[in-house]
């Protein structure tokens, strides 16, 4: 199974780490038959012809992950990533917050992950930038933290300029917490459902998050909406008992070819 294109990871982390999971990509390209990937993105982004045919299996999440909460008092805006890279472009995100400041008092950006921590990287630029008002900086956090706050979050922000995937998205839509993400982002459209089950925006303009933020932020039907649509789409193509479904299929279609 393809999680992520191992070529591309290697320019972007260019360590000893990502030179051996790149190497043993390759290998495992060269010795292996059957394959799956876990998005539409990563399946056209993978070029070798012997890989052609490789069917689609997303990540899941457990049964007991899925629980459709009720729309939070508070607004807080959430966003999990880990690195403050150019391809998490949080930097883009924390110039939307201060925007969207402006428009709506009480508002709250937690933000989660490596580098995101008090006095980190992050908070650093932001400090220097003078983006840290109303920005909380937790870090990196237990999953069980990470699940608590995503039932108080009002929305989830992934400004991310790409994703294979996009664990944090079925994670958030699990808990019905409604998703702003790109609409160029890789497999970001494909996961929300190319904006049935999450609002698309164009993620590298900061003006264009801060609109889709004040605009959920101020409809609560619409809020409404895409937190039953993220839940209802998420329990029925996320759910691991549906992903292992997925997988004894295509073990007993590769098994049919052998016997």
């Amino acid at each position: 199974t393809f999680n992520d294109l191992a070529g591309k990871i290697l320019m972007i982390h260019k360590d000893m780490y990502r030179f051996g999971r790149y190497l043993l990509n390759l290998l495992t390209i060269m010795m292996g038959e059957n394959f799956t990937v876990v998005s539409p993105y990563l399946k056209e982004n993978i070029k070798l012809t012997k890989l052609t045919n490789m069917d689609i299996i997303p990540n899941g999440l457990p049964s007991d992950f899925f629980n459709l909460t009720a729309m939070p008092n508070q607004r807080k805006i959430i966003s999990i990533n880990n690195g403050f890279s150019t391809r998490k472009n949080v930097k883009t995100l924390l110039r939307a917050f201060s925007l969207v400041r402006k428009e709506i008092d009480k508002i709250t950006l937690i933000l989660i992950g490596s580098d995101y921590e008090s006095e980190g990287k992050a908070h650093k630029w932001a400090v220097k930038n003078s983006c840290e008002k109303g920005v909380k900086f937790l870090g990196v956090l237990s999953s069980k933290d990470i699940k608590r706050i995503l039932d108080d979050a009002f929305v989830l922000v992934h400004p991310s300029i790409e994703e294979s995937f996009g664990m944090v998205l079925i994670e958030a839509m699990a808990r019905g917490v409604p998703i702003i993400g790109g609409g160029k982002s890789g497999a970001v459209p494909w996961v929300l459902n190319y904006g049935e089950a999450g609002i698309l925006c164009d993620v590298s303009s900061p003006s264009e998050i801060a609109k889709a933020v004040i605009d959920i932020c101020e409809d609560h039907n619409k809020w409404e909406y895409f937190s039953k649509a993220a839940y209802n789409y998420s329990y029925k193509n996320f759910r691991m008992s549906k992903i292992t479904d997925l997988y004894l299929s295509e073990y007993e279609k590769i098994i049919s070819k052998i016997i």
